[in-house]
């Protein structure tokens, strides 16, 4: 029956199976002799061979195999011990090298994973997979720290040790300008680091687990997160960092904390409500229950505390059969008791209700300066007013992607997120017939982007303007669509 399968279809069958197995299937019909060549996947699995052995295939393999044939995804298993340390740094150079020199796989190569007991040394030569989009290592030791691989959509990192030179802040993941998941577990970095920045404009999922600095916690350590679009944020561990962020994460939806350390201690708690504070939108929460237990044995700080979370809609506790399912009273008054917290949301929509609603406003105002991690769905309303000049939006998030202001001058917008529905094209400022001056951040409108034409049909010059902490790279749907923008 399978000889009468297509050579397609048996391609797709064997790239399930390890590359031995692959090359095996030859010997079982003329047919089959070379298709193992043409694989677009390839899976090398270590356990079947001594080190030795397994060293000499791989380079075979990967000399006889048809170049010309498009490599998807590349995985290696290969968990040796240390007395094959030298064989295993071999082979996984065999495979960094042959992925980063072949045309026909640094440009249609999506996924790389490595998982082995090895030296990484060629790490910043991924950057000429243009088409890599998700990278897993595991157990791999290196000296580079810096991902600067553009391309990159999901990282994920399992005991992982890098040794790193001193530099505060120490930001390993602004090259990945488009990274959207990063998974980070059991990771330890040799170096003395005081702020672990992530600063990654598009992620949205951030899991963090039994994080060290030279094999150890180290408490004066601080993670700054410059995450606008974060939406699922995961931490464990014995230990809990301490978390901080000059920005409002206003899409967070879920939240997972479990931390195992019980202590008495004040610097716990406030890292703890810190935390809180930062993740403070989400409406799903889940907290361990020794995160109870330490909030409880501080009922007099929470006393005059609100509650962080005034988007919370489901709770679920973190516990094991030994613990206590019950939450104390204090705790749940502090977690849930949000009737002393203003709603940002109400706040901003009746402030444009009284400026709309009010005759005397609507032809006297000029300025209208909204700066609140907030939904505003009310945005229409302010096209009765007549007078008004200058609008300046920061952070904010709505439904309403048309601007309907005539007697606009003047438009800023900042940090915002706008639900767009499918419009081509998609023209947001038509009714702003008077707008002079329009300054945004063209990531908001991201998913509107592509296969849209530039707005700016006059343009001549074009600035990014960027601090030195900043990525100096443009996000990548721009970049894809460069010549729609210019």
């Amino acid at each position: 029956m399978l000889t009468k399968l297509p050579d397609e279809i048996i391609v797709h069958i064997l790239s399930f199976v390890d590359a031995k197995t692959a090359v095996q299937t030859s010997v079982l019909n003329k047919r089959y002799r070379y298709l193992w060549a043409s694989l677009p996947v390839i899976n090398f699995d270590g356990s079947l061979d001594e080190p030795t052995f397994f060293e000499h295939f791989v380079a075979m393999f990967l000399s006889y195999r048809d170049t010309s044939i498009n490599i998807v995804k590349v995985n290696l298993e290969c968990l040796y011990n240390l007395d094959a340390e030298y064989l295993v740094d071999t082979i996984v150079n065999y495979i960094i090298e042959h992925v980063i020199d072949t045309p026909s796989i640094t440009t249609t190569v999506e996924v790389l994973t490595l998982d082995a007991y090895c030296y990484l040394s060629d790490l910043p030569k991924l950057s000429v997979c243009t088409s890599l989009t998700t990278l897993k290592l595991s157990n791999i030791l290196s000296d580079t720290a810096n991902f600067d691989i553009p391309s990159l959509k999901h990282l994920s990192l399992c005991d992982c040790q890098f040794v790193c030179e001193l530099e505060n802040p120490f930001d390993p993941f602004k090259g990945c300008v488009n990274l959207e998941s990063l998974y980070f577990h059991s990771c330890s970095y040799s170096a003395q680091i005081n702020t672990f920045k992530i600063s990654t404009s598009h992620l949205s999922d951030l899991n963090v687990s039994g994080f060290t600095v030279n094999g150890m916690f180290q408490a004066c350590c601080l993670f700054e997160l410059q995450t606008p679009r974060l939406q699922y944020f995961k931490y464990t561990g014995s230990y809990l960092y301490r978390f901080s962020t000059e920005i409002n994460l206003l899409f967070v939806e879920k939240i997972y904390i479990d931390i195992r350390c019980l202590a008495e201690d004040t610097n716990l708690l406030y890292s703890l409500i810190r935390l809180f504070e930062i993740m403070r939108r989400a409406k799903s929460i889940s907290l361990s229950s020794e995160i109870i237990e330490v909030l409880s044995m501080f009922s007099n700080e929470l006393e005059d505390k609100c509650s962080p979370f005034t988007r919370m809609e489901t709770f679920e506790l973190i516990s094991d059969a030994s613990s206590s399912s019950a939450l104390p009273q204090d705790v749940k008054d502090y977690l849930f008791d949000c009737h002393n917290v203003l709603d940002n949301d109400l706040v901003v929509d009746s402030i444009i209700d009284h400026v709309t609603d009010t005759q005397s406003i609507t032809t006297t105002i000029d300025v209208l300066t909204i700066l609140a991690g907030c939904d505003v769905s009310n945005l229409p309303k302010l096209s009765v007013c007549t007078s008004l000049t200058t609008l300046k939006l920061s952070y904010i998030c709505s439904e309403i992607t048309n601007f309907d202001l005539p007697s606009l001058n003047h438009l800023y917008l900042y940090g915002c997120e706008f639900e767009c529905e499918s419009e081509s094209p998609f023209d947001p400022f038509k009714g702003c017939v008077n707008l002079e001056s329009l300054y945004l951040v063209l990531s908001i409108f991201s998913d509107e982007l592509e296969d849209k034409c530039s707005p700016f049909t006059r343009m001549q010059t074009f600035d990014l303007i960027c601090d030195t902490s900043s990525s100096s790279g443009m996000p990548q749907e721009e970049q894809n669509g460069k010549t729609n923008m210019f």
